[in-house]
């Protein structure tokens, strides 16, 4: 787990065995690429960009205020949850298999881009 007051880029690259958590204040991009292979939760104000580009297999949760794009890419295979106010562009592109929720208030563009797909 990360506490941090991010003033700069900042990027998570890897394969992330356990829990993820990213809580903090980002003032610039944010970016996770990687796979974890845990519960993956982020929390915090991104004022910049923010990009999930990854393959999470259990659940993931986002909770924040993004004041900039917001992107997530991947396929998540357990629950999926994204809760806060994007006054920017929000994007979701994935496979979930699982639950699949978005609680927010868009001011700006929106978009929601799901493939389900079913055996």
């Amino acid at each position: 787990m990360a506490f941090y007051a991010e003033h700069d880029n900042n990027s998570v690259i890897g394969i992330h065995k356990g829990t993820c958590s990213v809580i903090g204040i980002h003032m610039g991009s944010y970016s996770v690429i990687g796979i974890p292979t845990g519960s993956c939760s982020v929390i915090g104000i991104p004022t910049g960009n923010y990009l999930v580009i990854d393959i999470p297999t259990g659940s993931y949760t986002v909770i924040g205020i993004t004041t900039r794009s917001y992107s997530v890419i991947g396929i998540p295979t357990g629950n999926y949850s994204v809760i806060g106010i994007p006054t920017g562009s929000y994007s979701v592109i994935g496979i979930p298999t699982g639950s699949y929720s978005v609680i927010g208030l868009a001011l700006m563009f929106f978009v929601t881009i799901l493939f389900c797909c079913t055996a």
